[in-house]
This record gives structure tokens, sequence and C-alpha cells, in this order.
């Protein structure tokens, strides 16, 4: 009773957030579409007007486009076209005080798809957006592929365990096909067990639910990421631009305390909400 209480005056008590009462208006042309940002004020100087782009040329769009480093962006093309930042920080009636509860930094871009959609609509992107990441992780060469191959060749090897040449050596013959087939299926029913508590340990958690949802008439794919499986380090907003674009908006959770989410993470779930309203897309032509 007493912990429930104590949540529930700290939740009341947290303060920060987007500051919505001095939002700026930005426009993005790109071409048969523009981009309508009504970003909230934030901890980031925007005073420079070419600090980013207002026009995205999508007919040369590699040219301007940088690949992605994040695992979590699967290696997209991207051009970021606008970024905020604010904090979510302890009561102001905290006898000391502390760094923030968290960082949030909230970037726009637009990304290149890999493949044009079937649909230009959120359920042909959510399909999408599932199957990438399918593809990019645990498909042949992925992440999480890779970690079972090197889990594998180690238990092959066992018996060299002081020479990490032959584990190596076993790890490009499961590469390259000339592993003997046999033999890798002997130790998978051996070392079954152990490979999946290895894998399971540093494999990177896919997002499970791609949620279609609507912000005053604009609809988009709404899902997290976690690179643990335990509690949502980015939370993205994603809407097609044509069938080989997309807007992607991606808040990203950066937590100066532990344990804190509790006081925090519902009220910045409802103030993403609130951002998302103030983008808007129009679409003033078909894509070409």
């Amino acid at each position: 009773m007493l912990t429930a209480l104590k949540n529930k005056l700290v939740q009341n008590g947290t303060h920060g957030g987007p500051d919505f009462d001095h939002s700026e208006h930005h426009q993005i042309d790109c071409g048969f579409a523009h981009i309508d940002i009504l970003q909230p004020g934030s901890l980031i100087d925007n005073a420079d007007p070419k600090r980013y782009p207002r026009f995205v040329d999508l007919s040369d769009f590699d040219a301007n486009a940088v690949e992605s480093g994040q695992q979590r962006r699967t290696g997209h093309r991207h051009v970021t076209v606008e970024a905020a930042l604010w904090q979510y920080r302890q009561p102001r009636w905290f006898k000391h005080q502390h760094d923030p509860f968290t960082l949030v930094t909230a970037i726009w871009t637009v990304e290149k798809l890999k493949a044009p959609l079937a649909g230009a609509d959120t359920s042909a992107l959510s399909h999408y957006l599932q199957s990438d990441y399918q593809q990019y992780f645990e498909a042949q060469g992925g992440h999480n592929w890779q970690l079972r191959q090197k889990a594998l060749a180690f238990c092959a090897t066992r018996q060299y365990q002081s020479e990490p040449a032959r584990v190596d050596a076993y790890y490009q013959s499961i590469l390259d096909g000339s592993a003997d087939p046999g033999h890798l299926a002997q130790v998978e029913e051996e070392y079954g067990d152990y490979i999946d508590s290895c894998v399971e340990a540093d494999r990177v958690h896919l997002p499970q639910q791609f949620e279609q949802v609507q912000f005053a008439g604009e609809e988009w794919v709404r899902f997290s990421w976690s690179h643990h499986g335990v509690r949502p380090d980015n939370l993205y907003y994603c809407r097609p631009l044509g069938n080989q674009y997309q807007l992607v908006v991606d808040f990203s959770l950066n937590r100066m305390l532990p344990d804190c989410d509790q006081y925090w993470l519902d009220r910045a779930k409802e103030d993403f909400e609130k951002v998302i309203t103030g983008t808007r897309v129009k679409t003033l032509a078909l894509p070409r």
C-alpha cells in the first residue's frame, strides 16, 4: 500500500517532457508529398535553419542518404529531417536532485525501403517491417543466425577448446557449406539445449507487435525495440511515403537512473502520441 502510494506521488510529481507551449512548425518537401512537423520545444539548439534539409529529392535519394549504423534499423538508408530532445525529471520536492530519470531523443527520418510495398498503406508496411527484421537477424548471415553457428562450431570442436583457430576454422566451414552435415546434426542432437542457452544470452530480440494506429486521421505502424526483450529502448512510429519510402519517428530512451520506468514511461508514451498527432503527411501527387 505504501509503495503504491509512493509511486503515485512520484508519478504525479515527475516533470519535464516536450515543451508544447513553444512548438515550431517545419515543412519538408519530398516532391509528391509534404511532411508537416509541429516540433515541440527542445533542449537541442535548432536555431540554424540549415541544420536539417527542407527538401528531400527522392529521385536522387542516395546522393544525400546515409546507411543506418544501428542494428535496430537494419541497414536502411535514410535522411534525417528533424530532431528534438527533452527529459523527464524527479519531483521538485525530492531532497536530493540527481540526473533526470531519462533523456528522450525524437528523430524524424525519411527511409528508403529495401523493396517496394505491395500497397502504400500501413498494412503492407507492417508486413514489410516484420519480414525485414526476421530476414536481417534470423536468416543466413544475420546476427542471431551467426550466434547459433558460432555456438555450434564451439561444441563441434569442444576437444580443442584451447585452440581457438580450430573453432574459427570450423565456423568458416559452416559458412562456406563444407562442414559435414551428419556431424552438424549429431552436435545439434547432443548439445542442442546448451546451444540454445548460448544463443538466448546474446541474441537480439525482435519486435513482436506491429500495431496499426491512427492519430488525427493519419495512419501509422507502431512498434517498440528492446535489444534484450525486457524494456523498450526505442518506440517507433512509421508511415509509408508512396510504396518505396517511409517516414520514421524514433523516440529513443536514454535512461539516466535505474529502476524508475514506473515513474515516467506511461506519461512519455502519452507525450509521444501528442508529438505524432502534430506530424502530418500531405500527398500532392502520385509518386513517380
